[in-house]
Protein backbone atom coordinates (compact mmCIF):
# COMPACT_ATOMS: atom_id res chain seq x y z
CA UNK A 1 0.00 0.00 0.00
CA UNK A 2 1.19 3.52 -1.21
CA UNK A 3 -0.14 7.00 0.48
CA UNK A 4 0.88 10.30 0.71
CA UNK A 5 -0.23 13.90 0.56
CA UNK A 6 1.14 16.45 -2.32
CA UNK A 7 0.26 20.35 -1.66
CA UNK A 8 1.10 22.86 -5.39
CA UNK A 9 0.79 26.61 -4.99
CA UNK A 10 1.13 28.75 -8.13
CA UNK A 11 1.99 32.53 -7.88
CA UNK A 12 2.52 35.27 -10.63
CA UNK A 13 -0.83 35.97 -11.39
CA UNK A 14 -1.68 38.07 -8.60
CA UNK A 15 -2.59 41.13 -10.89
CA UNK A 16 -5.08 38.95 -12.70
CA UNK A 17 -6.45 36.45 -10.39
CA UNK A 18 -6.14 36.14 -6.81
CA UNK A 19 -3.90 33.74 -5.85
CA UNK A 20 -4.97 30.13 -4.67
CA UNK A 21 -3.45 28.31 -1.24
CA UNK A 22 -5.96 25.31 -1.11
CA UNK A 23 -4.21 22.94 -3.46
CA UNK A 24 -4.51 19.67 -0.71
CA UNK A 25 -4.04 16.28 -2.61
CA UNK A 26 -4.15 13.31 -0.62
CA UNK A 27 -3.71 10.13 -2.85
CA UNK A 28 -4.07 6.47 -2.05
CA UNK A 29 -3.16 3.25 -4.16
CA UNK A 30 -2.71 -0.53 -3.39
CA UNK A 31 -2.11 -3.67 -5.00
CA UNK A 32 -2.93 -7.38 -3.95
CA UNK A 33 -2.24 -11.09 -5.36
CA UNK A 34 -4.55 -13.53 -3.84
CA UNK A 35 -2.81 -16.51 -5.38
CA UNK A 36 -0.16 -16.95 -8.12
CA UNK A 37 -2.29 -15.89 -11.13
CA UNK A 38 -4.33 -12.84 -9.82
CA UNK A 39 -3.15 -9.36 -9.20
CA UNK A 40 -5.45 -6.52 -7.96
CA UNK A 41 -4.66 -3.17 -7.85
CA UNK A 42 -6.76 0.11 -7.12
CA UNK A 43 -6.15 3.56 -6.58
CA UNK A 44 -7.72 7.19 -5.47
CA UNK A 45 -6.75 10.78 -5.39
CA UNK A 46 -6.89 14.31 -6.01
CA UNK A 47 -4.88 15.94 -8.49
CA UNK A 48 -4.34 19.63 -9.29
CA UNK A 49 -4.01 21.54 -12.19
CA UNK A 50 -2.30 24.53 -13.32
CA UNK A 51 -3.50 27.72 -14.07
CA UNK A 52 -4.27 27.92 -17.96
CA UNK A 53 -1.87 30.64 -19.52
CA UNK A 54 -4.11 30.90 -22.40
CA UNK A 55 -6.31 33.29 -20.46
CA UNK A 56 -3.07 35.58 -19.35
CA UNK A 57 -0.87 35.96 -21.81
CA UNK A 58 -2.94 38.70 -23.75
CA UNK A 59 -5.84 38.48 -21.47
CA UNK A 60 -8.96 41.14 -22.30
CA UNK A 61 -8.65 42.34 -19.05
CA UNK A 62 -5.46 43.92 -20.14
CA UNK A 63 -7.53 45.86 -22.87
CA UNK A 64 -8.27 48.95 -21.31
CA UNK A 65 -11.26 50.56 -22.62
CA UNK A 66 -10.66 54.23 -21.84
CA UNK A 67 -13.32 56.30 -19.69
CA UNK A 68 -14.30 60.07 -19.20
CA UNK A 69 -15.57 62.20 -16.71
CA UNK A 70 -18.37 63.23 -18.43
CA UNK A 71 -21.83 60.86 -17.11
CA UNK A 72 -23.28 61.26 -20.23
CA UNK A 73 -19.84 59.45 -22.01
CA UNK A 74 -18.91 57.04 -19.07
CA UNK A 75 -18.85 53.14 -20.40
CA UNK A 76 -20.43 51.64 -17.30
CA UNK A 77 -21.11 54.58 -14.81
CA UNK A 78 -21.42 52.60 -11.28
CA UNK A 79 -21.11 48.98 -12.27
CA UNK A 80 -17.80 47.38 -11.08
CA UNK A 81 -16.68 44.65 -13.47
CA UNK A 82 -15.30 41.43 -11.62
CA UNK A 83 -12.42 40.65 -14.14
CA UNK A 84 -10.88 44.33 -14.30
CA UNK A 85 -6.61 43.18 -13.36
CA UNK A 86 -4.74 45.23 -11.03
CA UNK A 87 -2.97 47.59 -12.73
CA UNK A 88 -4.59 47.55 -16.00
CA UNK A 89 -4.09 51.49 -16.36
CA UNK A 90 -0.92 50.17 -17.58
CA UNK A 91 -2.21 47.19 -20.13
CA UNK A 92 -2.85 47.35 -23.80
CA UNK A 93 -5.56 49.59 -25.40
CA UNK A 94 -8.64 47.51 -27.11
CA UNK A 95 -8.61 50.07 -29.81
CA UNK A 96 -11.99 48.90 -30.98
CA UNK A 97 -13.66 50.10 -27.96
CA UNK A 98 -12.31 53.68 -28.44
CA UNK A 99 -15.08 54.85 -30.18
CA UNK A 100 -16.28 58.60 -29.01
CA UNK A 101 -14.35 61.92 -29.96
CA UNK A 102 -14.16 62.58 -26.52
CA UNK A 103 -11.91 59.76 -25.56
CA UNK A 104 -9.19 60.61 -28.41
CA UNK A 105 -5.87 61.37 -27.21
CA UNK A 106 -4.69 65.52 -27.26
CA UNK A 107 -4.39 66.63 -30.71
CA UNK A 108 -6.06 64.04 -32.48
CA UNK A 109 -9.51 64.83 -34.01
CA UNK A 110 -12.09 62.58 -35.77
CA UNK A 111 -11.58 62.89 -39.74
CA UNK A 112 -14.44 64.65 -41.62
CA UNK A 113 -17.51 63.26 -42.37
CA UNK A 114 -16.75 60.44 -39.88
CA UNK A 115 -18.93 61.55 -37.11
CA UNK A 116 -22.40 60.79 -36.29
CA UNK A 117 -24.82 63.85 -36.27
CA UNK A 118 -27.05 65.47 -33.14
CA UNK A 119 -28.82 63.80 -31.56
CA UNK A 120 -26.76 60.72 -31.88
CA UNK A 121 -24.20 60.00 -29.82
CA UNK A 122 -20.57 61.51 -30.65
CA UNK A 123 -19.17 58.73 -32.26
CA UNK A 124 -15.95 58.83 -34.01
CA UNK A 125 -16.25 56.20 -36.88
CA UNK A 126 -12.35 56.09 -37.23
CA UNK A 127 -11.73 56.66 -33.84
CA UNK A 128 -9.87 53.49 -33.50
CA UNK A 129 -7.36 54.08 -36.33
CA UNK A 130 -6.84 57.58 -35.58
CA UNK A 131 -5.84 56.13 -31.86
CA UNK A 132 -3.59 53.96 -33.11
CA UNK A 133 -1.99 55.79 -35.44
CA UNK A 134 -1.21 58.30 -32.25
CA UNK A 135 0.31 55.54 -30.25
CA UNK A 136 2.96 54.73 -33.54
CA UNK A 137 3.66 57.84 -34.23
CA UNK A 138 4.18 59.91 -31.08
CA UNK A 139 3.21 57.86 -27.92
CA UNK A 140 0.50 59.51 -26.65
CA UNK A 141 -2.41 57.40 -25.64
CA UNK A 142 -6.09 58.26 -24.92
CA UNK A 143 -7.17 59.02 -21.54
CA UNK A 144 -7.95 56.48 -18.95
CA UNK A 145 -9.90 56.70 -15.40
CA UNK A 146 -9.61 52.94 -14.81
CA UNK A 147 -8.72 53.65 -10.59
CA UNK A 148 -10.61 55.36 -8.09
CA UNK A 149 -15.12 56.28 -8.18
CA UNK A 150 -16.62 55.72 -11.39
CA UNK A 151 -17.26 58.77 -11.89
CA UNK A 152 -14.92 59.68 -13.27
CA UNK A 153 -13.11 56.32 -12.94
CA UNK A 154 -15.47 54.22 -15.71
CA UNK A 155 -12.59 52.48 -17.65
CA UNK A 156 -13.16 48.84 -17.78
CA UNK A 157 -11.85 45.55 -19.06
CA UNK A 158 -13.52 43.28 -21.40
CA UNK A 159 -12.87 40.21 -20.64
CA UNK A 160 -10.96 37.96 -18.92
CA UNK A 161 -10.97 35.42 -15.95
CA UNK A 162 -13.05 36.64 -12.61
CA UNK A 163 -10.29 38.25 -10.13
CA UNK A 164 -12.04 36.25 -6.63
CA UNK A 165 -13.28 33.35 -8.37
CA UNK A 166 -10.64 31.65 -10.37
CA UNK A 167 -9.78 28.97 -8.16
CA UNK A 168 -7.19 25.91 -9.50
CA UNK A 169 -9.35 23.24 -11.18
CA UNK A 170 -8.62 19.87 -10.21
CA UNK A 171 -9.49 16.39 -10.87
CA UNK A 172 -10.51 13.36 -8.44
CA UNK A 173 -9.27 9.95 -9.78
CA UNK A 174 -9.92 6.48 -8.74
CA UNK A 175 -9.30 3.22 -11.02
CA UNK A 176 -9.60 -0.45 -10.23
CA UNK A 177 -7.83 -3.44 -12.31
CA UNK A 178 -7.88 -6.67 -12.13
CA UNK A 179 -5.88 -8.85 -13.70
CA UNK A 180 -5.93 -12.86 -13.80
CA UNK A 181 -4.29 -15.33 -15.91
CA UNK A 182 -6.13 -18.11 -17.42
CA UNK A 183 -4.36 -21.36 -18.62
CA UNK A 184 -0.92 -21.89 -19.43
CA UNK A 185 -0.68 -18.37 -21.47
CA UNK A 186 -4.01 -16.64 -21.58
CA UNK A 187 -3.92 -13.01 -19.28
CA UNK A 188 -7.01 -11.36 -19.22
CA UNK A 189 -7.03 -7.39 -17.73
CA UNK A 190 -10.53 -6.00 -16.24
CA UNK A 191 -10.20 -1.68 -15.58
CA UNK A 192 -12.63 0.71 -14.51
CA UNK A 193 -11.74 4.44 -14.46
CA UNK A 194 -13.46 7.26 -12.87
CA UNK A 195 -12.14 10.92 -13.27
CA UNK A 196 -14.55 13.34 -12.28
CA UNK A 197 -12.97 17.43 -12.98
CA UNK A 198 -13.92 20.46 -11.46
CA UNK A 199 -13.10 24.16 -11.65
CA UNK A 200 -12.70 23.83 -15.49
CA UNK A 201 -13.37 27.50 -16.97
CA UNK A 202 -16.20 28.23 -19.14
CA UNK A 203 -16.01 30.98 -21.21
CA UNK A 204 -19.75 33.63 -20.60
CA UNK A 205 -21.03 36.54 -22.20
CA UNK A 206 -21.51 38.86 -18.68
CA UNK A 207 -23.40 41.61 -20.98
CA UNK A 208 -26.18 39.49 -20.50
CA UNK A 209 -30.13 40.50 -19.71
CA UNK A 210 -32.84 38.99 -17.63
CA UNK A 211 -34.54 36.67 -19.27
CA UNK A 212 -38.59 38.39 -20.27
CA UNK A 213 -40.36 38.48 -17.53
CA UNK A 214 -37.29 38.23 -14.94
CA UNK A 215 -35.95 41.25 -13.55
CA UNK A 216 -33.84 42.94 -10.40
CA UNK A 217 -36.24 44.79 -8.44
CA UNK A 218 -33.59 46.10 -6.04
CA UNK A 219 -31.38 46.71 -9.00
CA UNK A 220 -31.32 49.94 -11.17
CA UNK A 221 -34.10 50.05 -13.92
CA UNK A 222 -34.35 51.07 -17.08
CA UNK A 223 -36.38 52.07 -19.87
CA UNK A 224 -38.32 49.08 -21.01
CA UNK A 225 -36.84 46.63 -23.39
CA UNK A 226 -33.36 48.77 -23.38
CA UNK A 227 -31.56 47.50 -20.13
CA UNK A 228 -29.34 50.94 -20.43
CA UNK A 229 -29.78 53.88 -22.60
CA UNK A 230 -26.74 54.63 -24.82
CA UNK A 231 -23.56 55.56 -23.20
CA UNK A 232 -24.73 56.09 -19.93
CA UNK A 233 -25.65 52.59 -18.33
CA UNK A 234 -27.00 53.07 -14.86
CA UNK A 235 -29.39 49.96 -15.12
CA UNK A 236 -28.35 46.69 -13.87
CA UNK A 237 -31.42 44.45 -15.20
CA UNK A 238 -29.36 41.40 -15.94
CA UNK A 239 -26.68 38.63 -14.73
CA UNK A 240 -24.00 41.21 -13.22
CA UNK A 241 -24.80 43.18 -10.11
CA UNK A 242 -23.27 47.00 -10.15
CA UNK A 243 -21.25 46.03 -7.00
CA UNK A 244 -19.27 43.27 -9.31
CA UNK A 245 -21.43 40.01 -8.30
CA UNK A 246 -23.61 38.02 -10.82
CA UNK A 247 -26.72 36.54 -9.41
CA UNK A 248 -30.24 35.22 -11.12
CA UNK A 249 -32.96 37.25 -11.46
CA UNK A 250 -36.31 36.64 -9.75
CA UNK A 251 -39.88 36.09 -11.52
CA UNK A 252 -41.35 33.32 -14.00
CA UNK A 253 -39.48 34.09 -17.27
CA UNK A 254 -42.15 33.89 -20.39
CA UNK A 255 -41.36 30.76 -22.37
CA UNK A 256 -40.86 30.61 -26.07
CA UNK A 257 -40.33 27.70 -28.37
CA UNK A 258 -40.44 26.34 -24.54
CA UNK A 259 -37.43 28.11 -23.02
CA UNK A 260 -36.87 31.37 -21.37
CA UNK A 261 -35.53 34.35 -24.00
CA UNK A 262 -34.13 37.40 -24.20
CA UNK A 263 -34.50 41.11 -26.03
CA UNK A 264 -30.85 42.58 -25.53
CA UNK A 265 -27.84 43.14 -23.62
CA UNK A 266 -27.58 44.38 -19.91
CA UNK A 267 -26.24 47.39 -20.95
CA UNK A 268 -26.90 48.56 -24.28
CA UNK A 269 -23.56 50.38 -25.05
CA UNK A 270 -21.37 47.49 -23.94
CA UNK A 271 -21.15 45.19 -26.35
CA UNK A 272 -20.03 41.60 -25.53
CA UNK A 273 -18.32 41.85 -22.55
CA UNK A 274 -16.51 38.47 -22.42
CA UNK A 275 -15.99 36.68 -19.02
CA UNK A 276 -14.49 33.42 -17.88
CA UNK A 277 -15.30 31.88 -14.84
CA UNK A 278 -14.42 28.21 -13.47
CA UNK A 279 -17.48 26.64 -13.21
CA UNK A 280 -17.44 24.16 -15.47
CA UNK A 281 -17.55 19.96 -14.07
CA UNK A 282 -16.69 16.74 -15.78
CA UNK A 283 -17.34 13.36 -15.14
CA UNK A 284 -15.46 10.28 -17.01
CA UNK A 285 -16.36 6.70 -16.63
CA UNK A 286 -14.44 3.97 -18.56
CA UNK A 287 -14.14 0.33 -18.79
CA UNK A 288 -11.39 -1.86 -20.16
CA UNK A 289 -11.36 -5.33 -21.31
CA UNK A 290 -8.09 -6.93 -22.48
CA UNK A 291 -6.89 -10.19 -23.64
CA UNK A 292 -3.54 -11.50 -24.51
CA UNK A 293 -2.66 -14.95 -25.89
CA UNK A 294 0.72 -16.06 -26.44
CA UNK A 295 1.15 -18.21 -29.25
CA UNK A 296 4.36 -19.82 -29.59
CA UNK A 297 7.40 -17.84 -29.26
CA UNK A 298 7.31 -15.34 -32.19
CA UNK A 299 3.34 -14.45 -32.00
CA UNK A 300 0.46 -12.88 -29.72
CA UNK A 301 -3.02 -11.81 -30.28
CA UNK A 302 -4.01 -8.73 -28.36
CA UNK A 303 -7.70 -8.25 -28.22
CA UNK A 304 -9.03 -5.20 -26.77
CA UNK A 305 -12.00 -3.46 -26.27
CA UNK A 306 -12.67 0.26 -24.18
CA UNK A 307 -16.11 1.86 -23.40
CA UNK A 308 -15.98 5.55 -22.44
CA UNK A 309 -18.68 8.39 -21.69
CA UNK A 310 -18.09 11.80 -20.58
CA UNK A 311 -20.88 14.07 -19.10
CA UNK A 312 -19.93 17.52 -18.61
CA UNK A 313 -21.63 21.09 -18.39
CA UNK A 314 -19.65 23.41 -20.64
CA UNK A 315 -16.77 23.33 -23.30
CA UNK A 316 -13.51 25.04 -23.46
CA UNK A 317 -14.31 29.01 -24.10
CA UNK A 318 -15.34 29.90 -27.79
CA UNK A 319 -18.19 31.74 -28.42
CA UNK A 320 -19.69 29.14 -30.01
CA UNK A 321 -19.45 26.82 -26.54
CA UNK A 322 -21.57 29.90 -24.46
CA UNK A 323 -24.20 28.67 -22.40
CA UNK A 324 -27.60 29.41 -23.89
CA UNK A 325 -28.94 30.92 -20.56
CA UNK A 326 -26.23 32.06 -18.11
CA UNK A 327 -29.01 31.70 -15.48
CA UNK A 328 -29.52 28.04 -16.33
CA UNK A 329 -26.00 26.46 -16.17
CA UNK A 330 -27.47 23.33 -14.89
CA UNK A 331 -29.48 22.70 -18.41
CA UNK A 332 -26.00 22.37 -20.40
CA UNK A 333 -25.46 19.03 -18.52
CA UNK A 334 -24.80 16.80 -21.16
CA UNK A 335 -22.62 14.69 -23.80
CA UNK A 336 -18.99 16.01 -23.65
CA UNK A 337 -18.11 16.66 -27.71
CA UNK A 338 -18.31 19.21 -30.62
CA UNK A 339 -21.38 17.97 -32.22
CA UNK A 340 -23.23 20.45 -31.62
CA UNK A 341 -22.15 23.23 -28.65
CA UNK A 342 -23.46 26.12 -30.57
CA UNK A 343 -24.84 28.78 -27.99
CA UNK A 344 -28.49 28.38 -29.50
CA UNK A 345 -29.74 25.01 -29.88
CA UNK A 346 -32.80 23.97 -31.55
CA UNK A 347 -35.83 23.67 -29.62
CA UNK A 348 -35.23 22.22 -26.23
CA UNK A 349 -32.88 19.76 -27.49
CA UNK A 350 -30.36 18.95 -25.46
CA UNK A 351 -26.34 19.79 -25.95
CA UNK A 352 -24.48 17.11 -27.84
CA UNK A 353 -27.23 15.55 -28.43
CA UNK A 354 -27.48 14.99 -32.53
CA UNK A 355 -24.89 11.73 -32.60
CA UNK A 356 -23.18 11.66 -35.70
CA UNK A 357 -21.56 8.85 -37.79
CA UNK A 358 -20.26 5.68 -35.93
CA UNK A 359 -16.35 5.29 -36.42
CA UNK A 360 -14.85 1.91 -37.48
CA UNK A 361 -11.25 1.30 -38.53
CA UNK A 362 -9.23 -1.85 -38.74
CA UNK A 363 -5.97 -1.63 -38.10
CA UNK A 364 -3.46 -3.80 -38.61
CA UNK A 365 0.74 -4.37 -37.84
CA UNK A 366 3.07 -7.19 -38.70
CA UNK A 367 6.57 -6.75 -36.74
CA UNK A 368 9.32 -9.50 -36.57
CA UNK A 369 12.52 -8.73 -34.74
CA UNK A 370 16.21 -9.92 -35.86
CA UNK A 371 18.61 -11.18 -33.37
CA UNK A 372 22.01 -10.21 -35.32
CA UNK A 373 24.40 -11.07 -32.13
CA UNK A 374 24.29 -10.46 -28.14
CA UNK A 375 24.06 -6.61 -28.19
CA UNK A 376 22.64 -6.00 -32.48
CA UNK A 377 18.73 -6.31 -32.58
CA UNK A 378 16.98 -5.09 -35.63
CA UNK A 379 12.67 -5.25 -35.71
CA UNK A 380 10.84 -4.62 -39.02
CA UNK A 381 7.83 -3.52 -38.67
CA UNK A 382 4.80 -2.81 -41.20
CA UNK A 383 1.51 -0.56 -39.86
CA UNK A 384 -2.09 -0.33 -41.82
CA UNK A 385 -4.17 1.93 -40.46
CA UNK A 386 -7.87 1.75 -41.49
CA UNK A 387 -6.32 -0.81 -43.74
CA UNK A 388 -10.44 -1.11 -45.51
CA UNK A 389 -10.43 2.74 -45.97
CA UNK A 390 -13.74 3.38 -44.64
CA UNK A 391 -14.69 6.53 -45.12
CA UNK A 392 -14.86 7.60 -41.33
CA UNK A 393 -16.38 10.98 -41.27
CA UNK A 394 -15.29 13.52 -38.36
CA UNK A 395 -17.82 16.42 -38.38
CA UNK A 396 -21.01 17.65 -39.85
CA UNK A 397 -22.99 20.61 -40.28
CA UNK A 398 -24.74 21.39 -37.33
CA UNK A 399 -26.36 24.40 -38.04
CA UNK A 400 -30.11 23.83 -38.48
CA UNK A 401 -31.45 26.84 -39.59
CA UNK A 402 -34.21 27.28 -37.10
CA UNK A 403 -35.02 28.26 -33.44
CA UNK A 404 -37.63 25.14 -33.55
CA UNK A 405 -37.66 21.78 -35.14
CA UNK A 406 -39.26 21.92 -38.56
CA UNK A 407 -41.06 18.23 -38.31
CA UNK A 408 -39.53 15.17 -37.01
CA UNK A 409 -36.66 15.96 -34.84
CA UNK A 410 -33.14 14.61 -36.24
CA UNK A 411 -31.22 12.54 -33.61
CA UNK A 412 -28.26 10.48 -35.55
CA UNK A 413 -26.44 11.32 -38.53
CA UNK A 414 -28.37 9.86 -41.96
CA UNK A 415 -31.39 9.47 -40.17
CA UNK A 416 -35.27 10.38 -42.23
CA UNK A 417 -35.43 14.05 -40.06
CA UNK A 418 -31.98 14.46 -41.57
CA UNK A 419 -32.21 13.29 -44.78
CA UNK A 420 -35.72 14.94 -45.07
CA UNK A 421 -33.84 18.41 -44.28
CA UNK A 422 -31.22 17.82 -46.53
CA UNK A 423 -34.03 17.44 -49.24
CA UNK A 424 -35.63 21.25 -48.25
CA UNK A 425 -38.60 19.21 -47.41
CA UNK A 426 -38.60 19.86 -43.75
CA UNK A 427 -41.11 22.55 -43.57
CA UNK A 428 -41.13 25.04 -40.62
CA UNK A 429 -44.50 26.21 -39.11
CA UNK A 430 -44.19 27.82 -35.57
CA UNK A 431 -46.90 30.30 -34.18
CA UNK A 432 -45.96 32.25 -30.84
CA UNK A 433 -47.85 31.19 -27.58
CA UNK A 434 -50.74 33.86 -26.86
CA UNK A 435 -49.30 36.98 -25.38
CA UNK A 436 -45.60 36.47 -26.63
CA UNK A 437 -43.96 38.64 -29.02
CA UNK A 438 -41.14 37.16 -30.32
CA UNK A 439 -38.02 39.60 -30.59
CA UNK A 440 -36.82 39.93 -33.58
CA UNK A 441 -33.66 37.51 -33.60
CA UNK A 442 -36.18 35.15 -33.37
CA UNK A 443 -37.06 34.01 -37.06
CA UNK A 444 -38.28 31.00 -38.37
CA UNK A 445 -37.58 30.17 -42.12
CA UNK A 446 -39.69 28.18 -44.73
CA UNK A 447 -37.67 24.62 -44.17
CA UNK A 448 -34.66 23.96 -42.00
CA UNK A 449 -31.27 23.97 -43.24
CA UNK A 450 -30.20 21.77 -46.23
CA UNK A 451 -26.61 21.33 -45.41
CA UNK A 452 -27.76 20.57 -41.61
CA UNK A 453 -26.10 16.26 -41.22
CA UNK A 454 -24.13 16.91 -43.84
CA UNK A 455 -20.33 15.67 -43.86
CA UNK A 456 -18.10 18.94 -43.12
CA UNK A 457 -14.41 16.75 -42.64
CA UNK A 458 -13.62 13.63 -42.75
CA UNK A 459 -10.98 11.29 -40.69
CA UNK A 460 -8.11 9.81 -42.30
CA UNK A 461 -8.05 7.40 -45.12
CA UNK A 462 -5.63 4.06 -45.52
CA UNK A 463 -2.15 4.76 -44.15
CA UNK A 464 1.06 2.55 -44.45
CA UNK A 465 3.85 3.35 -42.27
CA UNK A 466 6.77 0.78 -42.58
CA UNK A 467 9.49 1.29 -39.98
CA UNK A 468 12.85 -0.02 -38.70
CA UNK A 469 14.58 0.15 -35.33
CA UNK A 470 18.25 -1.21 -34.68
CA UNK A 471 19.26 -1.90 -31.23
CA UNK A 472 22.46 -1.87 -30.01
Amino acid sequence: MNYGLRYDFETGLSDQIDSYWGAVQPRLGFAYAPDNKTVIRAGAGMFADRNSMTFFFITGNQKTIVGNSDPNQNFLPGITLPMVRKGAETGGWQLNAVNLAAFLPGGVTCSPFLTLPPPAPPLCLNAPAVTALSILTDGTYPTENITGPCPPACTAGAGGMDRHNSKLPYAEQASLEIDRQVGNSLTIDLGYLFVGAHRLVLGNGLNTSCPVGTSKPNNPTGPPFVPGPPFNSPAAQGWLNPDGTISDCTGTPQLLAGKPFFTGNEFSNGGFLDYNISTVNANYHGLTVQAIERMGKYFNLNANYTWSHIIDDGNFTTFINLPQNQFDNKSERGNSGDTNPVTDRVGLSGRNSYIGQPLRSWDLRVSRAFQMTERLKLDFAVDAFNVLNRQNIDEVFSVYGSPVFCGAVPQHFGDAASLTAQAGQAACNFTPPPGITPPATFAVPPTANTSFGTPRTMLNPRQLQFSAKFSF
